[in-house]
């Protein structure tokens, strides 16, 4: 039996990307689709009036999985979900990439990120660690690494109806190494 290159032997009609430039062409045809699909759904959602045009940016994905964040009481409530832009809107950002950002909540990706966060900034020391498993119905984000907020630090843009104070609980887990 003779078998094409381009078709994959075990299933009818499928089609395996054996050269470089029809993997190039399936990738950038899927990074359009999945570019015009994030713009839909970003548009879909009813987002605060302090969000900047095209805000998330088109780099965004839907929320998914678990993240950390620091919160002031074992009971969280709206003023641990302020942004940077709610809590000084009267600051300029110096990039419309970093208006953007700064209207989204710092979350992590690993709660050792939050325990180093609060062992080097003086005001989240006396901070808990709460946790929360994030779907598409809950925004979305973006790996946004930096020094402080370590390699898991992602911004997580909320929209208008989401009330992040009602799912995220407080983590009994997490040793921060302050007992």
């Amino acid at each position: 039996m003779h078998v094409c290159q381009r078709s994959h032997p075990h299933k009818e009609g499928a089609t395996l990307w054996r050269t470089p430039q029809a993997r190039a062409r399936r990738n950038f045809n899927n990074s359009i689709a999945r570019s015009s699909n994030i713009v839909y759904l970003t548009r879909l959602m009813a987002w605060p009036a302090y969000f900047p045009p095209d805000c998330p940016t088109s780099d965004a994905v839907p929320a998914d999985g678990q993240v950390w964040r620091l919160v002031r009481t074992s009971s969280p409530d709206p003023d641990d979900f302020l942004s940077l832009k709610e809590m000084h809107p009267a600051t300029r950002r110096t990039s419309e990439r970093l208006e953007c950002q700064s209207c989204g909540l710092s979350v992590q990706r690993d709660p050792a990120d939050c325990v180093r966060l609060k062992q080097r900034v003086r005001g989240y020391r006396d901070h808990l660690v709460a946790s929360a498993n994030l779907t598409s119905a809950h925004g979305f984000t973006l790996p946004t690494p930096s020094k402080l907020g370590g390699l898991s630090h992602t911004t997580w843009w909320v929209p208008r109806l989401v009330e992040p104070w009602t799912f995220f609980i407080v983590s009994t887990e997490v040793d921060d190494g302050s007992r």
